[in-house]
């Protein structure tokens, strides 16, 4: 396989993989459930985030494994009704959000405002980067630009892009440095701030092995990108 060959295919599984952790924190749908109980979810994260060293990793995959094959077990309507509930427990209300899905409500917490606010200064800064970069939220999203799904899905966007650039030649060479620019900017200013402590309300509010080990296989995912784009 040629370098470029090489890159091209670690641009396009870079894509997937934060394809696929976007779409575990939009509403639960039943083509996530069916990408679960069909048994190609857990290979997937194996056999991509998986590769990361560290012992956690390989275990917050066999809780999702363990997760796919009990779900295998109940009805696909059963299993879909307890992820929504779940997710809306934790990421909707309401009321109090369990584990806020935005950045905004993270960086603007201190002594004085414990809670955070929602529609922040960083959401409008992720909103630009997303335009700066050609990306326009759909209008039937009703959520906001700084919420963890859409984050994700831009990581996946910025991905592809990189992935095509390669076939544009020397113009693609630049414009796919730009593009990884842009990646590391976007990790380091934005999904790299609050991941973490995302991942830690996730982890100690949740009742669902499924949330519990996506949001660490989800932190872990994002923190090795910053050390690799670096």
């Amino acid at each position: 396989m040629s370098t470029l060959e090489e890159a091209k295919k670690v641009a396009q599984v870079r894509s997937s993989v934060y394809s696929l952790l976007s779409q575990c924190f939009f509403q639960p749908s039943e083509e996530l459930l069916a990408s679960i109980i069909q048994g190609d979810f857990g290979e997937f994260l194996e056999n991509t985030v998986g590769i990361l060293d560290g012992e956690k990793v390989g275990r917050e995959i066999v809780r999702l494994k363990d997760f796919s094959a009990q779900a295998k077990e109940k009805s696909a309507e059963k299993t879909l009704q307890d992820m929504k509930v779940e997710y809306n427990r934790l990421f909707v209300g309401p009321g109090h959000l369990l584990a806020p899905p935005y950045e905004s409500v993270y960086k603007t917490r201190n002594d004085d405002n414990k809670k955070g606010v929602v529609m922040g200064d960083d959401t409008i800064a992720a909103k630009k980067f997303y335009l700066q970069a050609g990306l326009e939220i759909d209008d039937n999203f009703k959520d906001l630009p700084d919420h963890i799904a859409v984050e994700l899905y831009f990581m996946s966007y910025l991905c592809n892009l990189e992935f095509l650039s390669a076939d544009e030649g020397e113009d693609g060479i630049a414009q796919t440095s730009n593009i990884k620019e842009l990646q590391n900017e976007f990790l380091k200013s934005h999904l790299g701030t609050w991941i973490t402590e995302f991942s830690q309300a996730v982890a100690t509010q949740t009742n669902s092995e499924f949330y519990r080990g996506m949001v660490k296989i989800t932190e872990e995912w994002v923190m090795s990108e910053i050390k690799e784009l670096d």
